[in-house]
């Protein structure tokens, strides 16, 4: 794990000392066609909602209520965490992204890092000072090519892209967990009018194979599958996403997760968010444990 970890660090940090190609670059761009491509292409990689000129990639959503009534048996099953947990928690995940670097060598391919941290906090669980149960970490760096041509019945290819992802909880011994992986996805989107829109991900990955005795978990890939598909539809302020993980595996052990985000009166920013989950995977902690999983928080970024 420490040797894929370096090599994620190594490949950011050599793509930085090349050199980070600023927004503003589309501006020096002489030929009109090519200018406004670049444009068009920077309003497809997402919101800038953070600091630095970082830009929304998953999800953004403080969920102050998760309920989940397995949650104390759902743990880890055969082991000891010292937890008495609640069956109500908060969840939140914050995500962004930054180009590490713009058109690489005038190829109209960028090169893209992300961090995606998911956290599960037993806020209500006072008793035992209100600790973090599980906290999955994921960094990511990948090559995206990203289309702005119209395609067949309104349908276009919006972006694919291939990189590496590692994805872990930080914890040690026997309740440690982990995986890193090759993904390759592609996007597909729609524009049905001004203020609706539809978008499908796809996503298929690789496991990266560890040593046995470094493994932390052998069957996770029976658990998590080897891709997933996410359905997006967006109307004006209000969005639905679904997510479907391993449903073709024959086994049962699929993933679900039914989102809607949704406009509060008193801010333009931040907006009402329901999660339904279902399945396996929620957390890398109880990846084998099955949860069904009800949240309601807020958000200020969802998918698109």
């Amino acid at each position: 794990m420490r040797k894929y970890c370096s090599i994620l660090l190594a490949t950011v940090l050599s793509c930085i000392s090349v050199g980070v190609a600023a927004e503003d670059d589309c501006e020096k761009i002489i030929k009109d066609s090519k200018r406004l491509a670049c444009f068009d292409k920077q309003g497809q990689q997402g919101a800038t909602l953070f600091a630095g000129g970082l830009k929304t990639y998953k999800p953004n959503y403080f969920m102050l209520f998760s309920y989940n009534k397995n949650r104390a048996d759902q743990l880890v099953t055969g082991i000891d965490t010292g937890l008495d947990a609640d069956k109500t928690e908060a969840k939140f995940q914050f995500s962004f992204k930054h180009p590490i670097r713009l058109d690489v060598f005038s190829s109209d391919v960028d090169v893209w890092f992300a961090y995606t941290q998911k956290s599960f906090w037993q806020l209500y669980n006072t008793e035992n000072s209100s600790p973090f149960r599980e906290s999955n970490y994921e960094p990511e760096v990948w090559f995206e090519k990203s289309f702005v041509s119209a395609g067949h019945d309104g349908w276009h290819i919006s972006k694919v892209s291939a990189g590496f992802n590692h994805q872990s909880n930080g914890r040690g011994e026997l309740l440690s967990r982990s995986w890193n992986r090759i993904i390759g996805s592609a996007q597909l989107k729609k524009v049905l009018s001004d203020d609706q829109k539809l978008a499908v991900d796809f996503r298929l990955w690789r496991r990266l194979s560890e040593d046995a005795d470094e493994d932390d978990n052998p069957d996770l890939i029976d658990y998590m599958g080897h891709g997933d598909v996410t359905a997006i539809y967006q109307s004006g302020p209000h969005q639905v996403s679904l997510q479907l993980r391993n449903i073709l595996s024959g086994n049962s052990r699929h993933g679900i997760s039914l989102d809607y985000s949704f406009p509060l009166r008193w801010s333009d920013n931040v907006r009402g968010y329901v999660q339904y989950f279902d399945g396996y995977g929620e957390s890398l902690i109880d990846y084998n444990q099955k949860n069904k999983t009800i949240s309601l928080g807020v958000a200020v970024a969802h998918w698109l």
